[in-house]
């Protein structure tokens, strides 16, 4: 799964930016949405950004708690896809779902390639898309 960061303010440096008010409640939605998923999320993967890591804290008040942790990642700040692949070919076997909280336009253009179509991830919108593999390293 795929999540981008709710709305955040319009400052620099960008790494800093917060939530807005709107963004904070439409990340809360979204962690609503996944709270409600059948299957649990076994690991969170998420940019460094602050308007990342407030999304990711407000999306985990809505579910349980990971198997794998929350992993706050640098390399993850405006990552491109080949980077988030990269990164998501490294989780355990054993963990069978996996959340990426990141930012545009990297993640639109991984859930595109993932879909097949385009795909246009607004403020703590997400998608999902599952794979038949038995172990991380094969994703692409």
């Amino acid at each position: 799964m795929l999540l981008r960061h709710g709305d955040a303010a319009n400052h620099s440096p960008d790494h800093d930016r917060p939530l807005t008010e709107a963004g904070a409640a439409a990340a809360l939605e979204s962690g609503t949405q996944l709270g409600l998923l059948e299957s649990p999320i076994d690991v969170i993967l998420v940019s460094s950004a602050v308007r990342a890591r407030q999304t990711a804290d407000l999306v985990l008040s809505r579910i349980v708690q990971p198997t794998y942790g929350v992993s706050y990642e640098r390399e993850l700040y405006l990552a491109d896809p080949a980077t988030c692949v990269a990164r998501l070919r490294k989780l355990p076997d054993a963990a069978r779902s996996a959340l990426v909280i990141g930012h545009n336009p990297g993640l639109s253009q991984l859930g595109g390639h993932w879909l097949q179509h385009s795909v246009s991830l607004h403020p703590a919108a997400w998608v999902m898309a599952t794979f038949a593999l038995r172990r991380w390293q094969g994703l692409s």
